[in-house]
């Protein structure tokens, strides 16, 4: 089991874009059908912060979800033959799962922090980002 380099865990997450970006579309569909009626005085601003906060939860719940299920990968990564494992090579828990996706996002949100993650999984042995070194995981090929 070798650590997953930087080009497939980049490849990885471009798929779980596309799987994220049909899943918000879906789900904008249903809620202006449910209750876009119902919102008319509600003004664009108020709107574009429920949509950003809805896709941050979805953003983790998707990866958390599927990284601490027994596939131990989100969609993407399972189409690569990658997966996320703690420092024993177990799967991880929930928790740790939720923990190391809110820090992935954050990083995706800060271009510094994003360029010291990119540099330390090409760099690194054990191919860990800023999110895999601060919560003791590893993104390993099966």
């Amino acid at each position: 089991m070798g650590f997953a380099g930087f080009w497939i865990r980049f490849a990885a997450l471009f798929i779980d874009g596309i799987v994220l970006s049909l899943s918000v579309v879906v789900l904008g569909w249903i809620l202006n059908v449910v209750i876009g009626n119902s919102l008319d005085n509600v003004s664009v601003n108020t709107l574009s912060l429920i949509g950003q906060v809805m896709g941050f939860i979805l953003f983790i719940l998707y990866f958390a979800l599927m990284e601490s299920s027994s596939k131990q990968g989100s969609v993407g990564k399972m189409a690569l033959g990658i997966k996320v494992v703690d420092k024993n090579g177990q799967k991880i828990s929930f928790g740790r799962a939720i923990l190391r996706n809110i820090v992935k996002m954050l990083s995706l949100r800060f271009w510094f922090v994003l360029v010291v993650s990119i540099v330390l999984v090409v760099i690194i042995k054990e191919k860990k980002s800023i999110h895999d070194k601060l919560v003791g995981t590893a993104v390993v090929r099966v």
